[in-house]
């Protein structure tokens, strides 16, 4: 502080002498010559003489003395003790721009030298402030294996350390690995050297180095590890640093491939149980040790939600190793699992094959023989595409839109389900689908069983309408009660033309349909195109209530409706689905495929407004709301 107070009357007194002397607004300090233009305070011995042209770094100098700031013992970089006690804000501020010498070696994250007091903290002027961090000791991760003898691989043999940065800086951190409990260091360790240029969180890698030269084994417990942060000994706020488990021997084994075997049948969304024997998964994989001996540790990727790995003691010769089953398997069918080891052998891999088998619908159709559901036929729309293995697979291809085992088809009748043990509660809960093409016609004791099908067991109902007056009124039956509205009629006059397929947006925001519906589905985006009428009557929707979601036509008349909370899709017409392969373009049955049961186009006249035929794409729509009701029921 003396020192302080002499520096500071020394230049209170030069400038009382240069303002009195000649009254000017800028000062020379050390000489008679006037300040540069630019500066207030000029401290020089004499005029330097640089030329542009033949610039030479002396002719700069203007002084052989130098200049000694203040010599402060500073407490931290956040404070400007011992030069304010207890500052305002508004002194903080005001201070910006100071320069002390910082004497102190020990002053909290600023390093001895110069200093500028930026108006928040101090920021050292001859190198950069250590950081400030704190370690989550709990999350540090040794990484790599490390054996006995064998000198410690770069980039192999890390540790991984995470780091939370409340001032950035510099940084030093060494790992010294500790022989046992210590105090003697063993003959490896880990270090990291950087800088942190704001305050965040990340994660520094130390790279290993060194050789052990004892094994866990040989002194009877893990080698411990002792950290030092900007040198000095780092102590853990919470949690504890990891071991390092050193092996006697290295690990030499290969995998016998031809003997590798999957235990268990995993399922769809069912997560891997060890302690449910019928819900547990694994992979049987003989090796071959031909060292001393060791630790394994087998492992794989995760793969569609599941992984698998395996830990233990080696012998020499062959050993089965099971590996246990982690995960949910998240889509059905085959995936390759390569397994790979800590062997220091290179070639030690293999593969095996886990198989999520596809589900197997159980679907009730009530149609009659011969129509469009009729899976026998071969020229029909709906039976070809099902057998299209770029479709629906049926379990074949690996790259079609959906896979399924088989699809039961039960019942085969025409004309009207009048019974009600048909569709009672107990025989449509055995059933993932309800599909009710437009000859089956159910009376309204079936139609409550259906209601109460898809609000209790969550179950998919497709069902489309046909020409007879009662039919119509049964499907009013079902829409009305669905949704506690009676004012929904199902008529035909004046609807016989194509209908545009309302845009996706309509309805993505509902669970059942966003990403999988007709329009906006799995097959083909049909947003804008357009579906075919039938070829006799058409039959429409009239305004069902809100909760149904328009997918062609309008409110007024729709011609294809899906509720937005059960799954129930509904179509004024089944006609519109009849077609198939090899039909003349003339044909009013706008369903068709290729001879492969692929989608195609067809071009159908409206019969109201008579002009060039459209191209509609009913087709397409049905393999999109096929995925969509085969997709819905498998996630039952």
């Amino acid at each position: 502080m003396k020192e302080k107070k002499i520096f500071l009357k020394i230049l209170l007194c030069l400038a009382m002498l240069t303002v009195a002397g000649n009254m000017r607004a800028q000062a020379t300090f050390g000489s008679s010559t006037n300040p540069e233009r630019g500066a207030l305070i000029e401290i020089k011995q004499k005029e330097s003489s640089p030329n542009p042209v033949n610039w030479k770094p002396d002719s700069l100098e203007n002084a052989t003395k130098g200049f000694i700031a203040p010599r402060v013992m500073l407490i931290a970089y956040d404070s400007l003790a011992p030069i304010y006690t207890n500052p305002t804000p508004v002194e903080k501020l005001k201070a910006t721009g100071m320069v002390v010498y910082n004497v102190s070696s020990t002053t909290k994250g600023l390093p001895k030298g110069l200093a500028e007091w930026t108006g928040k903290e101090w920021a050292s002027l001859v190198g950069n402030a250590p950081a400030k961090m704190i370690i989550d000791c709990n999350a540090v991760k040794v990484n790599g294996y490390y054996y006995k003898n064998k000198p410690l691989v770069p980039g192999v043999n890390t540790m991984s350390v995470p780091v939370q940065i409340s001032k950035h800086g510099v940084y030093n951190i060494q790992a010294f690995v500790l022989r046992g409990n210590g105090p003697n260091e063993a003959a490896f360790s880990f270090s990291a050297k950087g800088e942190f240029f704001s305050a965040s969180s990340a994660t520094i890698t130390l790279m290993g180095e060194g050789t052990p030269l004892e094994a866990t084994s040989d002194i009877g417990t893990n080698n411990t590890i002792r950290l030092i942060v900007n040198g000095e000994e780092y102590q853990c706020q919470s949690g504890a640093l990891p071991t390092v488990y050193v092996e006697k021997y290295e690990p030499k084994y290969t995998f016998d491939c031809s003997n590798v075997t999957v235990i268990g049948i995993p399922k769809k969304n069912r997560p891997i149980n060890p302690l449910v024997p019928a819900e547990d998964l694994k992979i049987k994989v003989r090796i071959y040790c031909s060292g001393q001996g060791g630790s394994y540790s087998i492992t794989t990727a995760t793969i569609n939600g599941i992984y698998f790995s395996a830990t233990g003691q080696l012998t020499h010769g062959f050993q089965d190793i099971e590996l246990q089953g982690y995960g949910t398997p998240l889509k059905s069918g085959k995936y390759p699992y390569l397994i790979t080891g800590n062997s220091t052998i290179a070639t030690a891999t293999c593969t095996a094959t886990v198989n999520v088998p596809y589900q197997e619908l159980h679907v009730l159709i009530y149609s009659n023989q011969g129509d469009i559901w009729d899976l026998s036929r071969q020229d029909a729309a709906i039976p070809m595409m099902l057998r299209n293995p770029a479709i629906f697979d049926l379990g074949q291809d690996p790259n079609a839109k959906f896979h399924v085992d088989k699809i039961n088809r039960l019942g085969k009748v025409k004309g009207d389900i009048n019974k009600y043990n048909e569709l009672s509660m107990s025989v449509l809960r055995k059933f993932s689908a309800i599909i009710i093409s437009f000859e089956a016609i159910p009376n309204e004791q079936a139609i409550d069983s259906l209601i109460k099908y898809v609000k209790t067991e969550d179950g998919t109902l497709l069902y489309t309408t046909d020409e007879a007056w009662w039919a119509r009124n049964r499907m009013a039956y079902l829409i009305n009660k669905l949704s506690g509205f009676t004012w929904c009629t199902v008529n035909d006059a004046g609807t016989n033309k194509n209908m545009p397929i309302e845009p996706s947006s309509n309805y993505t925001n509902y669970p059942f349909v966003s990403g999988n519906l007709a329009v906006n589905g799995q097959y083909e985006d049909l947003t804008g195109k357009y579906l075919g009428r039938d070829a006799n009557g058409n039959f429409f929707f009239a305004n069902p209530p809100s909760d149904w979601i328009i997918i062609a036509g309008t409110r007024a008349k729709a011609k294809l409706i899906m509720h937005k909370k059960y799954r129930v899709f509904l179509s004024g017409d089944g006609g519109i689905f009849s077609g198939g392969y090899n039909y003349p373009a003339a044909d009013g049955r706008a369903a068709r495929v290729d001879a492969n049961g692929n989608p195609i186009p067809a071009y159908i006249t409206d019969k109201i407004v008579a002009g060039t035929p459209t191209e509609v794409h009913n087709a397409h729509f049905l393999a999109n709301m096929l995925i969509w009701a085969f997709e819905a029921s498998s996630d039952k």
